[in-house]
């Protein structure tokens, strides 16, 4: 797939084409009754991307503004597993895997006044992991599943950057000293986690129960770090969660859960020392703790021969929560500001979120979504950064299962005027509010040509042409990349 520059309102927006070729296989075969061999290949080239959101002016004059761009991106994985179903009353079913993930990158610094990368990174995030699950069911309507999984990913990533001499070659090109500058040396994060999940139905309830534990930890030969600090840190946690549902009537089933969860840092949270697509030059954390959230979440479903809908309400404290804080500093040799990332003490998160779909009358349904999203900063007393404003979504399907079908849909997107101050060093601006239209009609046909059924779709998104970015647009505050104007799409959809 090749994609061009795509088209604003204001004009072409430069740089946010790319090419990708993706393939998939997914193979399963029968062993005897019972057991089942199933193999997984994916594979994902992106080529010649940009980042337009990181565009910016250097602090040299000579360097002009400088862009980040990727001239390949590649991930595969590969995975292999074993399903083996035993039988008997408790109907126990035993699935074992291993799998193992690569994703390499080159990410180039782009120099508009040299016409050239002025920064070079090559680097492979490789990952072998391993999953082990048992279902089986005590009773007719009570099924247990635990497990184990583990997974190791190692990251080696080079760096070369081009500094200023005093002599070079090129008296107009100044940056002519390429020195080795990696992000970190030789990262690996380990971690090995055991579940236990409870699920038991009764006439009006179905109860839910779990637990996992977790052992994480991270590690590096060198980082970034001029001033290199311990970069070894463990970590375990326990996550738990309890719910329950109240089967009241096919269109009432009041329901509500309580759970802990938690988010490990990742490793370039924990090591890396490089600038990245949003225009910052990031300063990781080996010593962050896992962020912990504990959420409650109320909430109603239904259906009916017509209507089906569910609303739900939840809170979340999060706390010790992984962000970066923008500094006032600036890189010296990037000219970009350098953002640290950080433990906050706690942040909360409150939510709603709606959705319905209603037959009107034959093949014609109407449809709806809504949320609603609220944070808050309680390390710096201030509204939490990055949060997406509230958004409503109406829109009207004729969809008869063959033959011509069409959509139309409004997309509502509020105002931000919510936004974080103290961590991102006033950064952060204000999102005006939009409103999109999307349109699109097709052809579902059923066997043809040696296909089971298939489906060719023409959509306008965006048909109003409205000019706008989305709340969190990676990119400075103020210059971030509009989303796309008018587009088409065409599309077929095809089974054998």
């Amino acid at each position: 797939m090749e994609v061009d520059d795509y088209r604003t309102p204001d004009g072409t927006e430069p740089h946010t084409g790319f090419n990708r070729q993706a393939l998939g296989l997914n193979y399963r075969l029968r062993t005897g009754n019972q057991g089942m061999l199933e193999f997984t290949a994916q594979q994902q080239i992106d080529e010649d991307v940009w980042y337009p959101g990181s565009r910016q002016a250097h602090n040299h004059p000579a360097v002009g503004h400088t862009v980040l761009r990727s001239p390949e991106q590649e991930r595969t994985l590969y995975e292999a597993a074993y399903e083996h179903r035993f039988g008997g009353t408790a109907e126990p079913v035993l699935r074992a895997s291993i799998y193992q993930q690569e994703v390499h990158r080159l990410i180039r610094g782009y120099s508009e006044g040299h016409n050239r990368d002025i920064v070079r990174t090559d680097v492979t995030f490789s990952t072998l992991g391993s999953r082990l699950n048992l279902n089986f069911a005590p009773g007719e309507r009570h099924v247990v599943s635990l497990g184990l999984d583990a997974w190791e990913m190692q990251g080696d990533p080079k760096r070369y950057q081009d500094r200023p001499t005093l002599q070079p070659p090129n008296p107009n090109d100044p940056f002519a000293d390429a020195q080795r500058n990696d992000p970190f040396s030789d990262g690996r994060i380990q971690a090995i986690g055991v579940y236990l999940q409870d699920e038991i139905l009764f006439d009006s309830w179905t109860f839910k129960a779990g637990a996992r534990f977790d052992r994480i930890a991270g590690d590096a030969a060198e980082s970034g770090n001029p001033n290199p600090e311990d970069l070894e840190h463990t970590a375990t946690t326990l996550s738990w969660s309890l719910g329950g549902v109240y089967h009241l009537a096919p269109a009432l089933n009041p329901y509500a859960n309580l759970g802990r969860a938690y988010r490990a840092a990742d490793m370039r949270e924990r090591f890396e020392w490089a600038p990245r697509g949003d225009g910052h030059f990031h300063q990781g954390n080996p010593q962050l703790d896992p962020e912990v959230s504990t959420t409650l979440e109320l909430g109603i479903k239904g259906a009916t021969p017509n209507t089906r809908y569910a609303v739900a309400a939840f809170h979340s404290r999060i706390d010790d929560y992984i962000t970066g804080r923008v500094t006032d500093q600036t890189h010296p040799q990037l000219g970009l500001p350098i953002k640290r990332t950080e433990n906050l003490a706690e942040v909360t998160l409150t939510g709603l979120e709606a959705e319905f779909e209603r037959r009107l009358v034959g093949h014609y349904l109407a449809f709806g979504y809504f949320t609603y999203l609220r944070g808050e900063n309680k390390h710096d007393s201030e509204p939490l950064a990055e949060v997406p404003p509230r958004e409503a979504t109406m829109g009207l399907r004729y969809a008869p299962p063959r033959g011509f079908n069409w959509d139309a849909a409004v997309r509502t997107v509020a105002r931000q005027d919510r936004i974080g101050s103290q961590l991102t060093n006033n950064t952060e601006d204000e999102t005006r509010g939009f409103t999109t239209v999307d349109v699109g009609m097709g052809y579902r046909f059923g066997p043809l040509l040696g296909l089971s059924q298939g489906q060719l779709r023409f959509a306008v998104a965006n048909l109003l042409d409205e000019s706008y970015h989305e709340h969190l647009t990676a990119g400075r505050s103020g210059e971030e990349p509009n989303a796309p104007g008018r587009n088409l799409q065409l599309t077929l959809n095809a089974a054998f």
